[in-house]
């Protein structure tokens, strides 16, 4: 008895009891002798008891499933001839250039392609906020995050210093560069990621450019590399080589202008954050455009 005392006096909030209970002739409940809830149940006597009855099982009508069958002579109507639509075909304009994808020797791999989108999303965000709040010493403050971001895309902890600092260096980089600020310079009609669509020789096309703007009455579309010239290669032949890579791309952006702005000139060029050099690649002007651009 001590020890049911005790168990029930310790309670903090509440005391649940349970047991088995016998019913009498009357409806009556009644605990078993000799049980520790016989020697309560007494002082449980002005409490009230309820009963919750089991439901009684429900049967579940079932119905067996009529069968139908189709007639021994019975044939599928005829369909009506597919319109004939115009064939069309989609194309996504890249940053890999004219469908290749490839990254050039200074950010090659998967690594570099990280690099390369945390930059590209970094100087849209610098494009965005303007030039004003944006000074050559703010990116070495934002590495840590350069880092973590860098890590959740997948770069392993070994390789993170290394591009943490490529993103580093492609940011200062262009707050430091006088072509780098003009081309961030905020204007009045500038866009950063901005898709464009159209149908150029019967295909659908689709891209996003890098950075846009007007200048007068012309046209500026940048795209923005990270990449830079290999080991031992000359300045001039890294601008040629990526001219050649990239030029149809940007020629693709140029067409789609047109589209929208047919009376604008359009001029495009390529910007190298990393190492701060720039090549206008093409130039398009209404009046010498030649038929078929």
């Amino acid at each position: 008895m001590r020890l049911f005392y005790v168990a029930v006096t310790r309670a903090r909030r509440s005391l649940h009891l349970f047991g088995h209970l016998g019913r009498r002739s009357d409806g009556t409940l009644f605990p078993p002798a000799g049980s520790l809830l016989a020697r309560a149940w007494d002082a449980m006597g002005g409490a009230s008891h309820g009963v919750v009855a089991p439901a009684a099982p429900t049967a579940v009508a079932s119905s067996a499933l009529a069968l139908y069958r189709l007639p021994r002579d019975w044939s599928p109507p005829t369909l009506a001839p597919a319109p004939n639509l115009p064939q069309t075909s989609a194309r996504i304009v890249s940053r890999g250039g004219s469908g290749q994808g490839e990254l050039r020797p200074s950010l090659r791999g998967e690594y570099g392609r990280m690099v390369g989108n945390l930059v590209h999303q970094m100087v849209e965000r610098i494009g965005r906020e303007g030039l004003e709040a944006w000074t050559p010493d703010r990116p070495p403050l934002l590495r840590p995050d350069f880092a973590a971001r860098l890590a959740a895309a997948g770069v392993p902890a070994h390789h993170l210093d290394l591009h943490a600092d490529r993103v580093v260096l492609a940011l200062t980089t262009t707050l430091s560069s006088q072509r780098g600020r003009w081309i961030l310079t905020t204007y009045a009609d500038a866009e950063c990621e901005l898709p464009l669509s159209g149908t150029l020789d019967g295909v659908r096309v689709h891209a996003v450019v890098d950075r846009t703007f007007t200048v007068g009455n012309e046209r500026w579309v940048i795209d923005y590399k990270t990449s830079a010239p290999a080991r031992g290669e000359s300045t001039a032949v890294f601008l040629e080589r990526e001219t050649v890579l990239y030029r149809e791309q940007l020629q693709t952006y140029a067409r789609l202008f047109r589209l929208l702005e047919p009376q604008r000139p359009v001029r495009c060029g390529l910007y190298f954050p990393l190492v701060d050099l720039w090549q206008e690649v093409l130039s398009l002007n209404p009046a010498t455009i030649p038929d078929g651009l």
